[in-house]
């Protein structure tokens, strides 16, 4: 993905602060490796569950197979939804974190100059806020 950032044009570059780029960098190929992991789970093992427990639960009874069949689409529309109303707060978490980093970046990459106009107690207090914002909605 480095070489890939590095490609970058500079109207992309402004797009992203450094910070959402380190974000992007660690914490997104974390997300695509649980993405990968997962789907193999759900498009494999979940599949295989689903057609035994419901052929099992045919076999016990027939009136629990149908309670199943009518649960599993109530139960899809449930996660769906679940889904549907997550993803806008991952992605307010996801913004949050980018400032976060930012800050630091800004702040380690910068630590000489703070230092220098003597702004540490400054950048401490910027930070910790920031950092509230990011722990508490």
């Amino acid at each position: 993905m480095f070489p890939r950032v590095q490609s970058f044009s500079f109207r992309e570059v402004d797009r992203f602060t450094a910070g959402s780029l380190i974000t992007r960098l660690t914490g997104d190929i974390v997300q695509v490796q649980t993405l990968v992991q997962m789907a193999l789970r759900i498009l494999v093992r979940a599949p295989l569950l689903l057609l035994g427990s419901l052929v099992m639960a045919l076999l016990i009874s027939v009136r629990l197979g149908v309670i199943l069949l009518v649960a599993l689409p109530i139960l899809l529309v449930l996660l769906v939804a679940l889904i549907r109303y997550a993803y806008p707060l991952f992605a307010a978490v996801q913004r949050r974190l980018d400032h976060v980093n930012t800050v630091l970046q800004e702040n380690l990459a910068g630590i000489r100059v703070v230092k220098a106009f003597v702004r540490g107690d400054f950048e401490q207090g910027r930070f910790a806020r920031v950092n509230d914002a990011y722990y508490c909605p």
